[in-house]
């Protein structure tokens, strides 16, 4: 999947105590043909089909270490937030978003899952996701096309990748370092009054700043940040909302070293056609090799041309 997608993801799941307690239970996967290993720090995602409709706003994660067969296999899962709407019946449909190769793109939870309470009170958040965008003259049309409905709400979006190339060294020549920005929105809506909701907006980006701030790593020791300093908030300030003076929306301006893994393993044929050699052409024993002896070049399996000396 998008690494960019992970590390939005793995942004989210450190704030899910804003959001309240997170429901757990169990999906069945199965594999497309052989057997296929998950690891902890390398989740799979799902989400559900609600009333046939997805709902790509509650994100699930496979939790440690699995096999998955294609007979099927139970693994336990947790939502990335909290609130009630992660509780869902046994035999519920689930969407492997986005697909992962080898594992068949729909799952179903084992019994059902439970346990999601969302937060209440002061400072809390409703809901935590990842957004295109919330530019200033157009929130409310950013939210709307979003399907963005619950606040206050706390929301990710990547501001883009810039090659890092001072203080840490990486020894692998296969792997980039890239300083990874972010933007996190924090959208208020209170009923009462403009002033409760600038106050609690105002907590909410302390909450959220506090608790990225520094980190490199999830529960699950999934990296989000390569460089020893951890996430780093450069700044924090209020979107101007075009024509809605009284709209609340602060910001975080966040950023990270993402190392990315530049080789990219896959299974393929090498057909005939596509290989070469050189054959040695000589009545010595094995190993005697003189510069006099003549050379023959080999390409497609058919004699081209003797070398140059």
């Amino acid at each position: 999947m998008s690494r960019i997608i992970r590390s939005g993801r793995a942004l989210c799941a450190e704030l899910h105590w804003i959001t309240g307690t997170r429901a757990t239970g169990a999906a069945t996967l199965r594999a497309t043909g052989s057997d296929v290993s998950l690891l902890a720090k390398v989740p799979v995602f799902l989400v559900p089909k609600i009333n046939g409709a997805l709902r790509p706003e509650i994100i699930f994660r496979t939790v440690g270490d699995a096999t998955i067969v294609a007979a099927g296999t139970s693994v336990p899962i947790k939502a990335l937030s909290g609130g009630a709407m992660y509780n869902l019946p046994a035999g519920a449909e689930l969407v492997l978003l986005p697909p992962e190769p080898g594992i068949q793109p729909l799952a179903t939870t084992t019994a059902g899952t439970s346990g999601g309470v969302a937060a209440t009170g002061w400072g809390v958040a409703a809901q935590v996701r990842l957004l295109e965008d919330v530019r200033a003259g157009q929130v409310a049309l950013d939210l709307f096309t979003s399907k963005t409905g619950l606040y206050p709400c706390v929301a990710f979006a990547w501001s883009g990748d810039r090659r890092f190339t001072e203080g840490v060294r990486v020894p692998n020549k296969q792997v980039r370092l890239y300083w990874r920005r972010w933007a996190c929105y924090v959208i208020a809506s209170r009923v009462d009054n403009e002033d409760t909701r600038r106050l609690e907006a105002m907590d909410i980006i302390d909450n959220t700043g506090d608790s990225i701030d520094g980190k490199m790593k999830t529960e699950w020791m999934e990296p989000i940040s390569a460089h020893p300093d951890g996430v780093q908030t450069e700044k924090r300030r209020r979107i101007q909302v075009k024509n809605a003076p009284n709209a609340l929306v602060y910001a975080l301006d966040l950023l990270h070293v993402a190392a990315v893994d530049m080789v990219r393993t896959r299974t393929a044929v090498i057909n005939p056609w596509l290989e070469s050699r050189v054959d040695m052409v000589t009545d010595r024993l094995p190993g005697e090799v003189h510069a006099d002896d003549p050379l023959e070049v080999v390409i497609d399996n058919e004699v081209d041309h003797e070398p140059p000396t």
